[in-house]
């Protein structure tokens, strides 16, 4: 698994992206990766089905007037993290809200379980949906 996310043995990125931010209120573009994300994100730790339902409910309010929200990829997530830690003490940059320092994904580790990206530890790793809460910072494609 770590060679299809590019991972080395500690579970961190083998490459860092040279990410273009910019802040646009409550999301911030990423013009490197054509993504476009949450500033914070979710205010409490949710279960996985929860994190799915908060996709949801982004997508019916039409947060910042898109309806095209979604839990990112690990690769995506992976993309948000910096070598050193930032000013905030993460793994990423200072742009986002601190809060929300780890992250679901929408990948799949097993049944039962997905991937999740730390922004404490920078690195990647996986959760039980039944037994773990974990924040959410969603993201949609600018392309």
């Amino acid at each position: 698994v770590r060679e299809v996310f590019q991972l080395d043995e500690n579970w961190r990125p083998l490459q860092y992206i040279q990410n273009d931010f910019e802040d646009q209120g409550e999301v911030v573009v990423d013009h490197a990766t054509g993504l476009m994300w949450q500033k914070s994100g979710s205010d409490i730790w949710l279960s996985y089905q929860k994190a799915e339902t908060y996709i949801k409910i982004l997508n019916q309010e039409s947060f910042v007037n898109y309806n095209d929200w979604r839990l990112s990829t690990v690769e995506e997530l992976v993309s948000l993290l910096e070598s050193e830690k930032q000013p905030n003490d993460l793994y990423i940059n200072s742009i986002f809200d601190k809060k929300q320092w780890w992250c679901w994904s929408a990948d799949k580790h097993s049944t039962g379980a997905a991937w999740l990206v730390s922004f404490h530890d920078g690195g990647v790793g996986w959760s039980k949906f039944d037994s773990s809460l974990v924040y959410v910072r969603a993201v949609r494609s600018t392309n």
